[in-house]
């Protein structure tokens, strides 16, 4: 599978790239799934973050859940829909879409804010190693505390 982020060179132009493609997402039209594309943009980074971040991998992870749920588990309106347990184009299907939509925006604004938090840090990887153990213990905190 062809990756536009596997052209660039360093890791920080590899973050700058992710956090580009999940701000430009934007919310489909009713009934198109916002959280898929989500999903489909948590698939992209994740590996690019645990090669290139792997100190700030678990963090990323928990940053990218929604109500306990990791990417791969969530079910989202149009997998109900397959699997039977809604209508299309039933009030249900509507609310389970607009669930959908709040829920994926938060994840994208949280996911946003962590890669701000990443793209802050010194120079990735240089000799001020200290220094960027505790940005990302910093960082940390603030995914603990909710201010993601």
């Amino acid at each position: 599978m062809y990756n536009e982020s596997s052209n660039l060179q360093s890791p920080h132009e590899r973050l700058t790239y992710l956090r580009d493609k999940l701000n430009q997402i934007n919310v489909p039209s009713y009934p198109e799934e916002l959280l898929e594309l989500i999903k489909e943009w948590i698939s992209e980074a994740t590996p690019i973050i645990h090669i290139d971040w792997p100190e700030a991998f678990d963090d990323f992870n928990s940053c990218v859940t929604t109500g306990g749920w990791t990417h791969g588990d969530m079910a989202t309106f149009v997998d109900m829909v397959n699997m039977g347990s809604a209508l299309p184009d039933s009030q249900e299907h509507r609310q389970a879409w607009e669930k959908d939509v709040k829920e994926a925006q938060e994840l994208q604004k949280k996911a946003l804010k962590f890669l701000d938090g990443l793209l802050r840090l010194p120079s990735h990887r240089q000799e001020n190693s200290f220094q960027s153990d505790q940005s990302i213990q910093y960082l940390r905190q603030l995914c603990r505390n909710g201010r993601f």
